[in-house]
């Protein structure tokens, strides 16, 4: 397996992994709420944001969603290379 194949796939399992504890924390923060501080939160939500719903194409929205995208690919890619980096090395180290 090529040094640049191997560092985008440690890439993806650490941003993998980065999402598990995010995922986890969240969960953990609306369990230690108890049931009716949640589920007062939710409704508050989505009076929030569902009861008036916008327009899919607001510019705050795409604004939004082309941000989320740019800095997800950007962090990925930014990994990738920090680990193609450090396995190109390891390699011509190895070698000589």
């Amino acid at each position: 397996m090529t040094p640049r194949v191997l560092s985008k796939i440690l890439a993806v399992v650490v941003l993998g992994v980065a999402a598990n504890f995010a995922s986890h924390h969240y969960e953990a923060n609306r369990h230690q709420m108890g049931k009716a501080a949640f589920l007062a939160a939710q409704a508050q939500r989505f009076d929030e944001f569902y009861a008036n719903p916008r327009a899919p194409l607001s510019p705050g929205a795409v604004y939004a969603s082309v941000s989320m995208v740019f800095l997800s690919v950007g962090i990925y890619e930014l990994l990738a290379a920090g680990f193609y980096i450090l396995l190109k090395c390891r390699s011509n180290a190895g070698a000589t």
